[in-house]
């Protein structure tokens, strides 16, 4: 008996060692991970429940920034550089708007580019060259040459993950009667960075005010959004993707904007811890009316 199975043994692990080195050989790729993943990039976005305008009793339309630099936005901003199963969420968005472009592969469920617009009316819509040109940050450089004469140039550099360090969500706020709910959904998201200027003395400083690079249509960006991973800090088998982090609302975030009859922000008329009350005032209206909306 004994002499039947070490051949058996042997023979096994001979063919094993063959199969190894035929997967080296013929350059597949190796999967990093224990198992195969394959939950969360195969899922499509959840469809939106069916809403009719006679069925909105009530509506707000609310402007917010999500800041990189809170601890429960990092899961959205990092990686900086894209590793083998997630990408931080300036990444998904600018690989969704530039696929199929020069330098980057067509999307593998074949879906169109990501349209970039120019307003958060999604009525003009950025051109190819456009959207490379939006792509990059501008900063001017000044020199001095020997005789003392100034020469000022206009350098660039392409806009990465670690420069955008804000997001803006346009969002709209109603009460549904049909579901008797009140619901929130994203229409529009914005990446925002802070750009760059040289000083006299050459270095490079970064400016006060931020510039919006361009808006995305929400729903179409969900597509996206729906086969990319988040880091889940608890368990690395149930990570969640970036549409389950906005559909849940598993971000932090402060109002900037409300529309009003003057189309104007918050800080156009409040400063400081006025302008933080004010944010908080715009909040606690939202929770008001849902909650008089159910007093009897």
């Amino acid at each position: 008996m004994k002499r039947i199975i070490k051949p058996a043994i042997t023979v096994f692990l001979v063919a094993v060692l063959i199969a190894a080195f035929s997967d080296r050989s013929s350059g597949q790729i190796l999967d990093p991970r224990a198992w195969k993943k394959e939950n969360v990039k195969n899922r499509i976005p959840i469809t939106w429940t069916y809403l009719r305008e006679a069925d909105v009793m009530w509506a707000k339309r609310i402007w917010r920034i999500v800041d990189m630099r809170e601890k429960i936005n990092l899961p959205l901003y990092y990686p900086l550089t894209p590793i083998y199963d997630r990408v931080s969420l300036f990444d998904v968005l600018y690989q969704a708007m530039m696929s199929g472009t020069d330098n980057f592969p067509p999307h593998p469920k074949n879906y169109d580019p990501l349209t970039a617009y120019k307003s958060d009316e999604f009525d003009e819509p950025y051109t190819p060259q456009e959207v490379a040109f939006a792509a990059y940050i501008r900063f001017t450089t000044t020199s001095y040459d020997a005789d003392g004469n100034k020469t000022t140039s206009i350098d660039s550099m392409p806009v990465q993950t670690k420069d955008v360090t804000q997001y803006m969500l346009m969002e709209d706020w109603f009460f549904d009667r049909n579901r008797s709910v009140m619901d929130v959904r994203i229409i529009g998201i914005a990446p925002i960075y802070y750009g760059y200027q040289m000083d006299e003395n050459g270095e490079k400083t970064m400016k006060p005010d931020p510039t919006m690079m361009c808006y995305f249509y929400f729903p179409e960006a969900r597509w996206f959004f729906a086969e990319k991973e988040v880091f889940n800090r608890q368990n690395d088998a149930e990570r969640r993707s970036y549409d389950d982090v906005f559909w849940k609302r598993i971000f932090g975030s402060y109002i900037f904007k409300e529309e009003n009859v003057f189309d104007r922000t918050i800080k156009e008329y409040a400063i400081g811890m006025d302008a933080l009350l004010e944010a908080e005032r715009i909040k606690y209206e939202l929770f008001k009316i849902e909650h008089d909306l159910w007093e009897y």
